[in-house]
């Protein structure tokens, strides 16, 4: 690995990826709260929030502990304990450990091969999580999502007084449907990061395969079109990283 290590440029662009993937986490993540939110999640909405403000200020140790407040809500909501939520606070997680891998390789310390193993531990589970979630929503119609969530969602719940919760189901079913293609991307992310790991492993073929599996996921996952390029020795996209990110896929 201390190859990598002399290799600024190299390590430079792992760094705008790494960033790069995470805001395209938070972009498709995080929605405006209204009214027709489920309220037993709304505090999990707004720790991811304080999470984009925590890695803003580069406050990863508690960006960590809001992830772990995030997972127990979800896990502790009837409806939630599979949803691809979960999958986004483990790349979340894993991102945070690629980034101080990253820090420890550039400074040559000892603990960036346990932050690097800690990073493929998490993304691999939310590649996991994402995989698994959609295999069993994406064949779905609309009205086979709300059967499937309605039973969570109990007029005699408390959560629920004064609420419209018809309202709320349907917003649910909504963030479901639109989860389908934006799953996609999240798994895009998840394999761009996990191809950064296998080069940081030196493992350049499995790198280069997790780049193209990000890409044929999503088309305009740029940080992997720009990790591929590096393998090959090409130049990188001349993108605007906000736009290499928040640009759709077409298709």
């Amino acid at each position: 690995m201390s190859f990598i290590s002399k290799k600024l440029r190299t390590l430079l662009l792992i760094v705008i990826s790494i960033s790069g993937v995470i805001v395209a986490s938070g972009y498709f993540y995080y929605r405006e709260l209204n009214l027709a939110e489920d309220p037993r999640i709304v505090d999990a909405r707004k720790s991811m929030m304080k999470y984009n403000e925590l890695m803003s200020e580069n406050e990863t140790g508690l960006a960590l502990l809001v992830l772990d407040q995030v997972e127990e809500i979800y896990n502790n909501t009837p409806g939630y304990a599979n949803s691809y939520e979960l999958g986004v606070v483990e790349n979340n997680r894993g991102s945070i450990y690629l980034i101080n891998a990253e820090t420890d390789l550039i400074n040559e310390e000892d603990a960036g091969t346990s932050n690097l193993v800690i990073a493929e531990r998490y993304i691999t589970s939310g590649i996991d999580i994402y995989t698994s979630w959609l295999e069993r929503i994406a064949p779905m119609e609309r009205e086979e999502v709300y059967n499937m969530i309605a039973p969570f969602f109990r007029e005699g719940d408390p959560a629920f007084n004064g609420l419209d919760l018809e309202k709320i189901i349907e917003k649910r079913v909504d963030d479901i449907m639109a989860s389908k293609v934006e799953t996609g991307r999240r798994l895009s992310v998840s394999h761009t990061n996990l191809g950064i790991v296998r080069r940081y492993e030196g493992n350049l073929e499995e790198a280069m395969e997790q780049y193209e599996k990000a890409v044929e996921l999503w088309s305009d996952n740029h940080a992997a079109k720009d990790n591929i390029n590096q393998l090959l020795g090409l130049p990188l996209e001349k993108r605007n990283m906000i736009k290499q990110m928040f640009f759709k896929d077409k298709k």
